[in-house]
């Protein structure tokens, strides 16, 4: 019971203005990004459609061609017939995956998929930085620990908390999505998936999948608030570490034991996008030609889950001065 009435306090003190202050910024950011998906989308859609109805409206002649009037010109025409609607119905088929983002199903796997990705990995490092970095700040961990002077206690119910508020975001942006989904789909209306059921599951897949990169970024906040003992310097920290991950999966011989490729090969981002900048991932893309499975890409993550946990309890315990 006490170690539930810990993680309670915890989640209690995230209740502040600041995490009200994300939690809309989040939400704001993945309704701009599931706008600038399905407009872009919208438009090319509608401009193929009016093409395709100008080219059956008012037909090239065989001058314009380049052919003789007659057979040729019947056949030219009729392939320029096949070559447009092919193309209309290409970008149906893909506007079909964007399309999915105005169904609750999609809102919720873009979601997920957007709390895994660079935003999730800032913003839970924001929250970190003021959720344990502002212990020392705000002078408060000396009376935390003399409560329960357990450090390792401390660190857990920290990274407990932490990954509790990055679940709180990803219902936040989902709902922010499922509203903005009632609007778009009369402003931008694009085709839907065939089978809701489907698309369901892919979404479900996409939370499972963001559970442990989630645990991953909060555990990586909280050691870094617990080096530094600042929020400032937390969040600044994680930015170094997010331009040194990418910077490092740039090179061959060692993008795979970079941490963000292991991230972006578990979640499956696409391998167009750059590790560092996974919010510019189309949000149902997925990376058939991994670098590394699926599988080992989940236990690196879980190896350096409890890795960087049992920094942070070394840290406290070699700290003299957090009572000080």
């Amino acid at each position: 019971m006490a170690e539930v009435g810990g993680f309670c306090a915890e989640l209690r003190k995230l209740w502040r203005p600041l995490l009200l202050w994300l939690t809309l910024g989040t939400v704001a950011l993945a309704a701009l990004f599931a706008a600038m998906s399905q407009e872009p989308d919208h438009s090319y859609i509608g401009n193929l459609r009016q093409g395709e109805a100008d080219l059956h409206a008012q037909p090239p002649s065989a001058s314009d061609l380049g052919v003789p009037p007659g057979p040729k010109y019947d056949k030219a025409l009729a392939e320029m017939y096949r070559d447009a609607h092919r193309q209309t119905q290409d970008a149906l088929a893909q506007g079909v995956v964007v399309g999915a983002t105005q169904h609750p199903a999609g809102a919720l796997g873009l979601a997920a998929r957007l709390m895994a990705s660079t935003l999730g990995a800032l913003v839970m490092f924001i929250i970190a930085g003021a959720h344990t970095g502002g212990e020392w700040t705000l002078r408060t961990l000396k009376d935390v620990l003399a409560r329960d002077p357990r450090r390792y206690r401390f660190v857990l119910l920290k990274i407990g908390s932490l990954w509790a508020a990055g679940l709180w975001l990803v219902l936040c942006a989902w709902l922010g999505l499922v509203l903005m989904g009632l609007v778009t789909r009369h402003v931008w209306p694009l085709p839907q998936p065939s089978s809701q059921a489907a698309t369901w599951l892919w979404a479900g897949r996409q939370v499972l999948r963001a559970l442990p990169v989630l645990l991953l970024f909060a555990t990586v906040g909280v050691c870094l608030s617990v080096l530094v003992r600042n929020p400032l310097g937390a969040l600044f920290g994680g930015l170094i570490l997010i331009v040194a991950c990418g910077f490092a999966s740039r090179f061959d011989a060692i993008e795979r034991a970079v941490p963000v490729v292991w991230v972006g090969t578990w979640m499956r981002f696409s391998a167009a996008s750059a590790p560092q900048s996974y919010l510019l991932d189309h949000p149902f893309s997925a990376n058939e030609s991994v670098l590394i499975g699926a599988l080992p890409s989940l236990v690196a993550i879980a190896f350096l889950i409890v890795a960087v946990t049992a920094a942070s309890v070394a840290a406290m315990k070699l700290r003299r001065d957090i009572l000080l």
